[in-house]
C-alpha cells in the first residue's frame, strides 16, 4: 500500500513514515501542500493519506476539500492535536474517512489502513 503523510511536524512525519514502513507500506512523507498535490495523479499516487488538519500554508479543510474533489477515490484520514469536534464534523463532511486524533491511536490507523487496502467500505463508527 502506498501512504503519503501531509504533516508539517518533521517528528510526526518521521514516526509515521517507520511505523508505516515496518507493516510494509510504501511511504511518502511530505510537510507542505504543493508536493502532495504534485503526487496525486502520478504513478507514485497514494492509495491512503493522512492530512494534518493544520498546515502552515493551507488550512487542512481546504486541501482535503482540494484533494477529495480530484480524486474522490482516495480515501484521507484528518489528524489534528487539538480535539476539535466541530473541525471533526467539518472533516467528515468534506469527505474524510475519518479525523485521528493526536497522539495517534496506532490500532485506529492499522484498521483504516485495513479497510482501504480491501477496498472495503471505512467503518463509520467513531468516537468524536
Amino acid at each position: 500500500m502506498n501512504i503519503l503523510i501531509i504533516d508539517d511536524d518533521v517528528g510526526v512525519r518521521d514516526m509515521l513514515t517507520a511505523y508505516f514502513e515496518y507493516r510494509k507500506c510504501s511511504v511518502i512523507a511530505v510537510g507542505e501542500a504543493a508536493p502532495a498535490l504534485a503526487l496525486v495523479g502520478t504513478p507514485h499516487q497514494p492509495d491512503f493519506i493522512l492530512l494534518d488538519g493544520s498546515l502552515p500554508e493551507i488550512d487542512g479543510l481546504q486541501l482535503l476539500s482540494m484533494l477529495k474533489s480530484q480524486y474522490p477515490s482516495i480515501p484521507i484520514a484528518m489528524a489534528s492535536g487539538q480535539p476539535e469536534s466541530e473541525r471533526a464534523a467539518d472533516a467528515l463532511k468534506s469527505g474524510a474517512v475519518d479525523y485521528l486524533q493526536k497522539p495517534f491511536d496506532l490500532k485506529r490507523l492499522d484498521k483504516l489502513l485495513a479497510q482501504s487496502s480491501t477496498g472495503r467500505p471505512i467503518d463509520k463508527d467513531r468516537t468524536i
